[in-house]
């Protein structure tokens, strides 16, 4: 079964994540499908826009960290014992995210739709789209930095500002669609029974724009980040993310047996963090160990 449901519409293609046991984790064979599925609507000029969706209850669970190919530090096992060759952590780092950045590159417009959980790697594809539209109950979050590494194509502050950025990367703590909406974190947020007929209606409504002239505004638009210095951003959060990889909680984690490490993340995240959503308006339900409850 393909990792990316292709639904080909006039004027307008509809690509669906279809891991659904995975929670759409992000392996290489995915994104390889994505980036090959990209390139072929890019060379047809029937083509001006594009869907991007998710089968299951979630959109994303980040990248998956069963697949060597896409987890962090997986490059560093070849390494001397006791010592990590950072360069090939970098690059390991960097691999999936090159093939995820045919999203960037991509002429045409695209529109994400998301429901459900949009974590870590997950929100890496859906920012490198050019509009995000959720369901108002959806969750965004990159938890990693509580235990494991940073952002290596970070995005956040250009969306919603460094304040921002720095509470949600700080703590990996979630926030809503709703939420993720007031702070221009993403484009707009609806109740789940709305969200098809707007992204729909936005991605045909694209598709109405001859694609050369999408094509010219999107240069625009995006080179407006590019001379903010995105990409020498990028390349300074991979290091900084091989980097995370040493702290003492990581490496701690990175003793795990394999089959035991998600399970473990995800025990310590609740134990140690909560459960709960960071409130835009209003306080925090902090309890009296500062998890969000």
């Amino acid at each position: 079964m393909s990792d990316i449901e292709v639904i080909k519409e006039d004027g307008w293609r509809h690509f669906v994540l279809n891991r659904p046991q995975k929670r759409n984790a992000l392996s290489m064979g995915l994104l390889m499908e994505l980036r090959d599925n990209l390139e072929e609507a890019d060379a047809d000029d029937s083509v001006s826009s594009v869907l991007i969706s998710a089968n299951g209850p979630d959109f994303c669970a980040g990248y998956d960290l069963t697949d060597g190919r896409t987890e962090p530090g997986a490059e560093a096992e070849s390494s001397t014992p006791g010592e990590l060759d950072m360069t090939k952590v970098v690059s390991g780092l960097e691999r999936p995210r090159n093939v995820l950045r045919s999203l960037w590159n991509f002429r045409k417009a695209v529109v994400v739709k998301v429901h459900g959980r949009c974590l870590a790697g997950g929100t890496e594809l859906a920012m490198f789209c050019d509009m995000i539209i959720a369901d108002e109950n959806a969750q965004f979050a990159f938890p990693a930095v509580r235990d494991i590494g940073t952002p290596a194509v970070p995005m956040w502050q250009y969306y919603a500002g460094p304040q921002w950025a720095k509470r949600l990367l700080y703590t990996g703590d979630s926030i809503s669609g709703a939420d993720a909406a007031k702070i221009g974190l993403i484009l707009k947020a609806l109740p789940a029974d709305q969200l098809d007929a707007e992204a729909v209606g936005l991605t045909r409504r694209l598709a109405k724009v001859d694609w050369q002239l999408l094509a010219n505004n999107k240069r625009i638009q995006n080179a407006s980040l590019e001379l903010m210095g995105m990409h020498t951003l990028h390349k300074i959060s991979a290091m900084a993310d091989g980097m995370g990889i040493t702290s003492p909680t990581a490496r701690m984690l990175s003793a795990t047996p394999r089959s035991e490490y998600i399970q473990a993340l995800k025990s310590r995240r609740e134990e140690v963090f909560g459960p709960g959503l960071v409130n835009v308006s209003g306080p925090d339900p902090f309890d009296e160990t500062a998890r969000l409850v």
